[in-house]
């Protein structure tokens, strides 16, 4: 799998204003990158130039870790499951969707 252009595809797919970036590749990598919130559309596209590499995202341990934060305060992490990593998308919970999970589970309300 190339690094960048997995990145690529999530931030595709998700289509949200990037507010921050900390990538860290381990294995025969071991590097940090790091993306400050005041970056620029150069430096952003710098940064995404510098994760061009392969890396194996079948069974082993995991090889990239890395957090995106987003400006609506959602954000994706790494993900690992049984070798197989990828990117997992979060949002802080609310509180009306939490009851609504609640009342359609136990059928209350």
């Amino acid at each position: 799998m190339n690094a960048k252009q997995e990145l690529r595809n999530e931030l595709i797919n998700i289509s949200k204003e990037v507010s921050e970036i900390l990538w860290a590749a381990i294995g025969n990598k071991n590097k940090i990158f790091k993306l400050n919130p005041e970056y620029t559309p150069k430096e952003l596209e710098e940064f995404i130039e510098n994760l061009n590499f392969e890396y194996d995202n079948g069974y082993g341990g995991q090889e990239l870790y890395g957090i995106i934060a987003f400006n609506d305060n959602t954000w994706f992490d790494r993900y690992e499951y049984d070798g197989s990593e990828s990117w997992d998308y979060h949002k802080f919970p609310t509180f009306e969707n939490s009851l609504k999970e609640i009342s359609d589970e136990y059928n209350y309300l």
